[in-house]
């Protein structure tokens, strides 16, 4: 049997010291240092950062992908979809019977209120 060569990488802890005695210190540095990354953010940074989807989607290898995670969505869905249907109609039932009650109406089992 092959045997695989592991790589062990050293647990490296923060230097506190450098922080001062309280945790003050050390969230005000952090909060300058993530306040100069966000000013120098391009318009195209700011997109990838809220659509992390942009970051990947140019990278997507679609020829062999893409065939695999439609199968997979699909499978996901026809799974899915029917056990959270029961559960879907039995909260709406609750709060319509929750709305019924408080307007002193009798419940039903389709009731519009």
């Amino acid at each position: 049997m092959p045997t695989r060569s592991v790589k062990i990488i050293q647990l490296q802890h923060p230097d506190t010291t450098s922080y001062g005695s309280s945790g003050a210190g050390y969230s005000s540095s952090w909060f300058s240092r993530l306040r100069e990354k966000m000013k120098e953010m391009t318009f195209f940074n700011w997109v990838e950062m809220f659509l992390p989807c942009c970051r990947w989607i140019r990278t997507y290898k679609w020829r062999e992908y893409l065939q695999v995670d439609l199968m997979a969505g699909t499978t996901v869905g026809i799974m899915l979809v029917p056990q959270v249907i029961p559960l879907l109609s039995a909260f709406l039932w609750l709060v319509c019977k929750c709305k019924c009650k408080k307007k002193g109406r009798k419940t039903q089992l389709l009731c519009v209120c």
